[in-house]
């Protein structure tokens, strides 16, 4: 008799992260929903993340180990997705430094069941260091509820209460990242998958733009992972950051795909996020530069904030290079 294939499909890519990947593994054992198989990429480490996952290949038949040369990370979520079970109906692309809280997977398999309109889900977190001591957290925070919406001719924050995360808001760089976020296969499927040609950082929000093109994401308020900052961290420069976010968005309004109304919708998105929500984070920025008694920066922040609001108003419609 053929076993049934597991509810959950749990991806983890792992690139020289044997100091962690332990602890990541052992999260996802300790969790109250047991219905999972999780394939752990090894993504041509050089610090041998295999002697670390040996002892739980041997423990626990849900877990299996591949390896590959390095090939970047959607490379290696895209061979995980490939080796994971046909039949499964949810996937997690859970990065090897991060560890969800005992009752993630069951809160977020639980709310997709009860949702099934809902082709996404996605929930919070905590922050903790490479010693899994929590960090503490800014009064500033941009977490996963930093859902900006158009708000007559200005933007306002989603509440933490209103699940529904519109297209327009994933647009806008609300923070979900793949360790919290949990995907109906066949969503998955139909967006095509993570882009191996689009390069690291913002690669996650192309996805994630795809499937909320498709049909709804939700959000569940709830902190239901440990996100790691640690010294080793694949963190991108700020070139960088800045040449993947003009990639993006350069993408996105001369997408060869998308049909005519939802041109017109990404358009609208571009207009939204250049004329109301980056004046709105000016003037945040100058608020905060204010309050460290910084005057001149703070004025420095208003000044172009209300100068691109009022050029907005007056049909401006930047090409992304010229911003960012």
């Amino acid at each position: 008799m053929s076993q049934a294939p597991p509810t959950l499909s749990i991806v983890t890519p792992c690139y020289n992260a044997a100091h962690f990947v332990g602890r990541t593994i052992e999260s996802v054992r300790a969790q109250t929903c047991k219905d999972w198989e999780l394939v752990v990429v090894d993504d041509g480490s050089t610090d041998d993340p295999g002697a670390v996952i040996g002892q739980y290949l041997r423990a626990d038949p849900r877990v299996r180990l591949l390896r590959q040369a390095n090939g970047g990370v959607a490379h290696a979520r895209n061979s995980g997705f490939r080796a994971c079970s046909p039949g499964s109906r949810y996937l997690l692309f859970l990065d090897a430094d991060d560890c969800p809280l005992p009752t993630m997977l069951e809160r977020l398999v639980s709310y997709l069941e009860s949702q099934p309109q809902v082709r996404m889900t996605f929930c919070d977190f905590s922050l903790m260091d490479e010693e899994d001591r929590p960090i503490p957290e800014s009064s500033h925070r941009n977490g996963p509820d930093s859902r900006y919406v158009p708000w007559g001719p200005a933007a306002r924050r989603l509440p933490p209460d209103h699940p529904e995360t519109p297209f327009v808001a994933i647009f806008g760089l609300a923070i979900i990242i793949p360790s919290i976020s949990m995907i109906r296969r066949y969503a998955y499927e139909e967006a095509g998958g993570w882009d191996e040609s689009f390069g690291h950082v913002f690669e996650d929000t192309d996805l994630f733009l795809r499937i909320a093109l498709q049909g709804p994401v939700h959000y569940l308020p709830e902190k239901l992972l440990r996100y790691r900052r640690h010294a080793g961290q694949s963190t991108a420069s700020r070139e960088n950051m800045r040449q993947q976010m003009i990639k993006l968005y350069s993408r996105w309004l001369a997408h060869p795909r998308l049909t005519a109304e939802q041109q017109a919708r990404v358009q609208s998105c571009w207009h939204f996020l250049t004329g109301r929500l980056w004046p709105l984070h000016g003037l945040q920025a100058g608020a905060r530069s204010l309050a460290r008694g910084e005057i001149l920066g703070a004025l420095r922040f208003w000044r172009g904030a209300v100068a691109r609001y009022l050029m907005s108003l007056a049909g401006w419609q930047p090409a992304p290079a010229s911003l960012l």
